[in-house]
């Protein structure tokens, strides 16, 4: 039987937590969450140079201000004080809403440790037609990986533009997802090609901290 549950929805209050640091009535909750989703999708998509690894939410309803914590490999890029300029009146004027916008960016370390960041890292490799073999190479047997106690990787699609689609997996050390309390971080990303979608999906389990 397949794993169907999300391994981060489903460790959430007793390894995860949620991205999004607020509470409010249901009146008002519907348009927060479509509010942040479309920051989310502005900032991953429309600035991949920044390298992004998870985006958090903090808001004060009461003074309508809404923190964005932004944990990127670059920082540098973000506190270019031109670009954060830029980037707040996209928002406002995006969002089209009245609520002060501050963002907060945190530098990510041991980046090849974190899921989302090695699946934009492998997401790029096959952009330039390297081959699945070798991009283990790279980003698996060559790194450094004495936090991880286990690796899964798999990738699905017309691999290497083969004419028929085929899943390839890659599996070291032990992905317990039925353990609750197993500090397991999971990615997943979707790679458009010429021969068509690749799909990517890592799992990572870590030494609880």
């Amino acid at each position: 039987m397949g794993q169907k549950v999300n391994p981060l929805g489903f460790r959430l209050s007793t390894k995860k937590y949620n991205n999004k640091i607020w509470f409010k009535n249901f009146t008002e909750y519907s348009f927060f969450i479509k509010e942040e989703t479309l920051i989310y999708k502005y900032l991953k998509e429309k600035n991949k140079i920044l390298n992004i690894n998870k985006i958090k939410f903090k808001r004060n309803t009461i003074k309508k201000i809404l923190i964005i914590f932004i944990y990127s490999i670059f920082p540098f890029l973000i506190e270019n004080k031109n670009y954060l300029k830029r980037l707040n009146t996209y928002l406002l004027k995006f969002l089209k809403t009245k609520t002060i916008i501050l963002i907060k960016n945190i530098k990510v370390k041991s980046p090849f440790t974190k899921a989302n960041l090695l699946a934009n890292a492998i997401a790029q490799q096959i952009k330039n037609r390297v081959s699945f073999q070798r991009i283990l190479q790279i980003f698996i047997i060559k790194k450094n990986l004495e936090k991880i106690l286990g690796i899964k990787i798999q990738l699905a699609g017309r691999l290497n533009g083969a004419e028929k689609a085929k899943t390839e997996w890659y599996r070291k050390g032990r992905i317990p997802l039925q353990t609750l309390f197993a500090n397991i971080e999971y990615s997943q990303q979707m790679v458009k090609t010429k021969y068509g979608i690749i799909g990517i999906k890592i799992w990572l389990f870590k030494k609880n901290l």
